[in-house]
């Protein structure tokens, strides 16, 4: 296992690209803040480097409000998003009854689809995120990465994509 010191890099890391992308977003990004600590703890628990999207998010922020909230991708914790990326994968202890063995949550929307990064229960199409529709009750490949995800979800088009569970006010 790694030391803290070796996931943390200084100047080769995501987070200023998230931050620009958050300021030029088309979509509402509200970055919610952490504790430090958290964070770090939250990096070292997932034994991945601030240099990917999802080690800094991981580390600096609390997670990620899009779109009003409407979807919530998880970091290190806050209290506008209902635990962190430790707590709904299990690597805190926590009992949460979850059929994916192979796949990590790693966003939620508020009609109760989840976003899962695919480690392997989805076959051959590693690191890919998958999506489960509420509506259909199934897994879908969104054949894009985290760091796709990620931007889609501050850029793209969450009306046209969300389109049959949008409500006026």
């Amino acid at each position: 296992m790694r030391k803290i010191e070796e996931l943390m890099y200084k100047e080769e890391n995501a987070w200023i690209m998230i931050q620009e992308w958050a300021l030029e977003a088309k979509n509402k990004v509200k970055i919610l803040p952490n504790q430090r600590v958290d964070g770090e703890n939250t990096l070292f628990k997932l034994q991945i480097t601030n240099k990917s999207t999802m080690g800094a998010i991981a580390l600096e922020c609390g997670g990620i409000l899009i779109d009003n909230g409407w979807l919530k991708i998880l970091g290190s914790g806050h209290d506008r998003i209902s635990g962190n990326i430790l707590t709904w994968n299990n690597f805190n202890g926590t009992k949460l009854e979850f059929p994916l063995e192979k796949a990590m949550i790693i966003a939620y929307d508020i009609i109760g689809g989840f976003y899962v990064i695919n480690a392997g229960e989805f076959g051959s199409s590693m690191n890919t995120i998958f999506y489960f529709a509420p509506d259909r009750l199934e897994w879908e490949n969104l054949e894009m990465s985290y760091t796709d995800f990620l931007y889609w979800a501050m850029n793209g088009d969450l009306d046209l994509y969300y389109k049959q569970f949008r409500w006026l006010g």
